[in-house]
């Protein structure tokens, strides 16, 4: 994970608080809890493999939502936000932004069904206040 996107990544992208050793660990134990990656190797030598759930995933994701590279943008907004040099529906409008572009543009993968299959939900519930249905697997 130490040279994961290293050639995208701009040198100061560390200093914004991507690819520091605590964010890797976190980030590293997180995809080895929900099952994208696994620890392989002996006690001495520990390296980490994808999982076919990981593998799935990353084929199926834009890669415009694998860039290191907007990772590393939008935590220097944040910080940018957090000094209110910009403001924060500003960024948060960029972020919808491209959320909708990606909707609009999405193209299903081959196959995508078969890795992500559906899941089926049954209402169940109905709140009494708001009339909002409430979902379960």
């Amino acid at each position: 994970m130490e040279s994961a996107g290293a050639k995208e990544t701009p040198d100061e992208v560390e200093r914004k608080g991507l690819g520091t050793p605590a964010t890797r660990a976190g980030v590293i134990e997180k995809l080895v809890r929900i099952g994208f990656v696994e620890r392989q190797g002996s006690k001495k030598t520990k390296y980490l493999v994808p999982t076919e759930k990981g593998t799935s995933l990353i084929t199926v994701m834009p890669e415009q939502i694998q860039s290191a590279s907007m990772t590393a943008e939008w935590e220097q907004k944040l910080l940018e936000v957090e000094k209110q040099d910009i403001a924060s529906e500003d960024f948060m409008a960029e972020i919808k932004d491209m959320i909708v572009d990606l909707i609009e543009t999405y193209e299903p993968v081959k196959g995508a069904d078969k890795l992500f299959p559906p899941r089926q939900y049954k209402q169940y519930k109905k709140y009494p206040k708001k009339g909002a249905s409430r979902w379960q697997r």
